[in-house]
């Protein structure tokens, strides 16, 4: 039994499918029944499939960590909305780590922390910016020394 003791019935799966918009490519291919590897998902279409799949566990093991890298890398505007908008309902109460090439798909976080080259370069605290004091790391783009000489 499933640390929570419900199983998770197929309504669910088909619900959540539908919701991140990959049910009628996985109906197409024969349902819920048709293995994986014949559903010829595009990495798009994995990356919804995955996000499912976190929010599945989540429901059962009521996880406090939620850990999403490149969550909405492959995937168009819509969909990356649709993703933020699941994540915000099933793992509210859980503390997420995001990581993102993309600071769209960073929302409604405490604290963001940007990295370059593997060196922190600034820390962002509930509406305020910290810039880090690295402007001379060879690995900062011309840009990012730009902006961290001029805050």
């Amino acid at each position: 039994d499933p640390p929570n003791g419900d199983a998770i019935t197929e309504q669910e799966v088909e619900g959540l499918l539908e919701d991140i918009g990959l049910w009628d490519h996985v109906k197409a291919k024969g349902g819920l029944e048709t293995p994986i590897a014949e559903m010829i998902f595009s990495a798009g279409q994995k990356q919804l499939f995955n996000v499912i799949r976190a929010i599945l566990h989540h429901s059962q093991f009521q996880t406090k960590i939620v850990l999403m890298d490149e969550v909405t890398s492959s995937v168009d505007h819509m969909a990356k909305e649709r993703i933020q908008g699941m994540m915000e309902t099933a793992f509210r109460g859980s503390t997420w780590i995001v990581i993102s090439h993309d600071a769209r798909a960073v929302i409604n976080c405490d604290t963001v922390l940007r990295m370059d080259g593997g060196t922190l370069v600034e820390d962002v605290r509930q509406g305020s910016s910290e810039k880090m004091n690295d402007t001379n790391s060879e690995k900062n783009s011309e840009e990012e020394k730009e902006s961290l000489v001029k805050e």
